[in-house]
C-alpha cells in the first residue's frame, strides 16, 4: 500500500496525472503521453526490462540510487539472518545491469546464476543503507535491525 501510494505520487507530481485505483489495488495508466514516456525508458515485462541506458553515466548518479531504490523496494529482499539485501528476477541482462549499478556506487555484491533465475546478494548492508535505502518500512526496519546488531 505504502509503494502504491508512492507511485500514485509520484505520478501526480511529475506528469500532473492523478491515478484512480480499482479494485485489488490495480490502476490504469491511460495517458498516452504518459505511457510514451515511460516506454522512452525502459521496456516493460519481467522478461524484457531494462535499466535506462543514462544511468550508467556519472552525471545521473542521483537518478541511479532512486532506480535501485524503487526497483528493490518492489522486488528485494532483506535477510535476517544472511544479514543482506537480496534481488532475484528471471532477467538475467536487467539484473546484470543493477549490479553493474551497484557496483558503480561502490556497493559490494555477489551474483548468482540459476536455472530459470538470477540473484544479487550484498552483504555491504551498512553501504547500501547509507547510499540507497529503502521507502518499504517494512524492508527499512529489517536493515535497521541487522545494523544494530
Amino acid at each position: 500500500k505504502i509503494l502504491q501510494n508512492r507511485f500514485i505520487y509520484l505520478m501526480n507530481h511529475v506528469y500532473d496525472y492523478p491515478l484512480n485505483i480499482y479494485n485489488k489495488g490495480s490502476f490504469c495508466i491511460r495517458r498516452k503521453i504518459v505511457v510514451k514516456d515511460l516506454r522512452d525508458y525502459t521496456i516493460f515485462g519481467s522478461r524484457r526490462w531494462n535499466v535506462p541506458k543514462l544511468l550508467f553515466e556519472n552525471r545521473f548518479i542521483e537518478q541511479t540510487k532512486f532506480f535501485i531504490r524503487a526497483y528493490l523496494d518492489g522486488d528485494g529482499t532483506v535477510d535476517i539472518k544472511k544479514k543482506a539485501v537480496i534481488v532475484d528476477s528471471v532477467n538475467l541482462k536487467g539484473l546484470k545491469n543493477i549490479d553493474k549499478l551497484f557496483n558503480k556506487l561502490g556497493i559490494k555484491t555477489k551474483f548468482y546464476i540459476y536455472k530459470s533465475r538470477c540473484r544479487i546478494v550484498s552483504k555491504d548492508v551498512k553501504k547500501y543503507n547509507d547510499i540507497i535505502g529503502f521507502v518499504h518500512p517494512r524492508k527499512n526496519e529489517k536493515l535497521s535491525f541487522i545494523l544494530n546488531l
